[in-house]
């Protein structure tokens, strides 16, 4: 009895602790206790993820090249207006003055002196120029008269050509026989798609060698000397066709023959002599047609 009960008081050691299990029985982390569908769902989200990382990646590459595209056409439009408002090798004038190379008739001391910005396709700028050309003829050394360029490209397509054929005629000696018979002319090349075989049919009218007109109608000399112009013309404010200057100062349009000439009058005093046109010759025009 006494054996039974140190048996019974000790009993084995293995009885009396049981095994601990090993650190190291668990090594293979949680997906080692996922079920197979479970490790299927796993799997497939993570292709999701990964997915969704290629399509924000090549998002971010379609914004860079967008921007990059954008900053192109941008740095276009910059070059395009900054090529357009240059004067390129020409002199910009003083806005409000008639300087050495303007286009210019009248006398060189006139106590009036008149420039006009104008665009050759204006239809105001056409109604203005019977008024002009008498008022120029009819005041003489009286009065000192320029014409510069303004043409306005976005109304007027043909407006900045028919500026160069007049800049081409000008270096043969021509521009006022070519200015003339560009407003005299207007509505026939103004919506023309091929103006430039008009030009040159007016070049031939008025004795101009052709060959050179074409040369100097696509010379970059014609194309800076109408920006030139432009560059003096925003200077002062311009912004629209006919704009007068008379005597460094921009004024109102004159509405019609008689107000103009009242200007000069104002100006000059009577003119000493007239041209002896008849009355139903004069260059009139109305309120309306301006």
């Amino acid at each position: 009895m006494e054996e039974q009960n140190q048996q019974t008081k000790n009993p084995p050691q293995e009885a009396q602790a049981a095994p601990q299990p090993s650190p190291s029985s668990h090594s293979g982390g949680p997906a080692d206790t996922l079920t197979k569908k479970q490790r299927r769902a796993l799997k497939k989200q993570q292709k999701r993820d990964e997915r969704k990382r290629a399509e924000r990646g090549k998002k971010t590459k379609t914004r860079l090249a967008w921007v990059g595209v954008v900053g192109a056409v941008a740095l276009g439009l910059w070059w395009l207006v900054a090529s357009l408002n240059s004067a390129g090798s020409a002199t910009v004038p003083p806005a409000n003055e008639v300087v050495a190379g303007d286009w210019v008739k009248g006398g060189a001391d006139a106590k009036a002196v008149i420039i006009e910005y104008s665009d050759f396709q204006c239809p105001a700028c056409g109604a203005y120029y019977p008024i002009i050309k008498q008022l120029t003829e009819e005041f003489g050394d009286s009065v000192q008269f320029a014409y510069r360029h303004f043409p306005l490209r976005a109304i007027h397509p043909n407006a900045e050509n028919a500026a160069r054929a007049a800049e081409a005629a000008g270096r043969q000696g021509a521009f006022w026989a070519m200015h003339d018979l560009l407003f005299e002319r207007q509505n026939e090349w103004s919506r023309s798609a091929g103006a430039f075989d008009l030009f040159a049919g007016y070049a031939a009218d008025i004795g101009l060698d052709v060959v050179r007109f074409e040369a100097d109608y696509n010379a970059n000399a014609a194309k800076d000397a109408i920006r030139s112009h432009e560059a003096a013309g925003k200077k002062l404010g311009v912004n629209g066709t006919p704009t007068f200057v008379v005597n460094g100062k921009k004024v109102a349009n004159p509405a019609g023959y008689d107000a103009f000439r009242a200007l000069l009058v104002s100006l000059v005093g009577e003119p000493e002599a007239q041209t002896g046109l008849d009355d139903a010759e004069a260059a009139t025009t109305t309120q309306e047609a301006l």
